[in-house]
């Protein structure tokens, strides 16, 4: 595990795991299936930003709720604002949340934070760990639409939720297979070439290593300057979720950038 994170942390993010597993059970797995049957293949824009995610206000507010409360024993002081402030949200402001939540824009959420004297970190946190469940779902029944990775402006992009890609494993007789560690989609790519450029010219494409984790490495690309961790994990008996795998080697991520690479080329 990285020293960059804290053992308590860690562990309020395992918990936050297992709820959204819990979270996933509850929906409709056949909840896209229209939606889906509708679009066309396209490589170009990430799934989730081409329709409306089907959200429950209701099950979203009670996930949301759960969030709180785990919060509220690892942060003294916070739980008494933060309910005040999310009486607001009524199912209007649920879908103005969902729909800040795939575009991304932490500035609304840095707003809505001064507005009711929160932590500015605070209320993104809620919403992109209330929505996860969903992305998840999509991620499950989309392959009829998505095919590989997406080419976004400024690198590659899971071709589900969006989210950069960052994280890589290599499975089975070898093969790199990135993970998406949003909605934990999953596509196969050649060993060597770079998941934000394509590159694939062996004198330009490198990996930085980490004395004592001999399962660890970073692809690095010189083209363009983008990283990917890549983690073989073969030798693991239990293969954390994506997100806390990714939690896990986040040191991995500061030795990137602080030799100039970056998860967004």
């Amino acid at each position: 595990m990285s020293n960059y994170v804290s053992p308590e942390y860690r562990e309020l993010q395992e918990k936050i795991v297992q709820l959204q597993t819990q979270w996933q059970e509850s929906i409709e797995p056949g909840i896209y299936e229209h939606a889906l049957e509708a679009l066309s293949v396209n490589n170009r824009i990430p799934l989730v930003m081409r329709l409306t995610l089907p959200v429950d206000s209701k099950l979203y507010l009670a996930w949301v709720g759960q969030l709180v409360d785990l919060l509220a024993d690892s942060i003294q002081g916070i739980e008494s604002p933060l309910r005040q402030a999310l009486k607001s949200l009524d199912a209007a402001m649920v879908e103005e949340w969902v729909a800040e939540t795939v575009a991304m824009n932490t500035y609304y959420f840095e707003k809505f934070a001064a507005k009711y004297q929160l932590p500015e970190w605070l209320p993104h946190f809620l919403a992109e760990h209330a929505i996860r469940p969903y992305l998840r779902v999509l991620a499950q029944n989309c392959e009829s639409v998505v095919q590989g990775s997406v080419q976004a402006e400024g690198g590659q992009a899971c071709p589900c939720c969006g989210e950069p890609v960052r994280l890589g494993q290599i499975v089975d007789k070898g093969e790199k297979v990135l993970h998406c560690p949003r909605c934990e989609y999953n596509w196969r790519e050649n060993r060597l070439k770079c998941s934000h450029c394509g590159n694939e010219d062996f004198e330009t494409m490198h990996f930085l290593t980490v004395e004592g984790e001999e399962t660890a490495k970073i692809h690095v690309c010189e083209k363009c300057g983008g990283y990917v961790k890549v983690i073989d994990t073969r030798q693991y008996l239990a293969k954390p979720a994506p997100a806390l795998l990714d939690l896990d080697t986040v040191h991995l991520d500061f030795i990137a950038q602080q030799n100039g690479y970056s998860p967004i080329s």
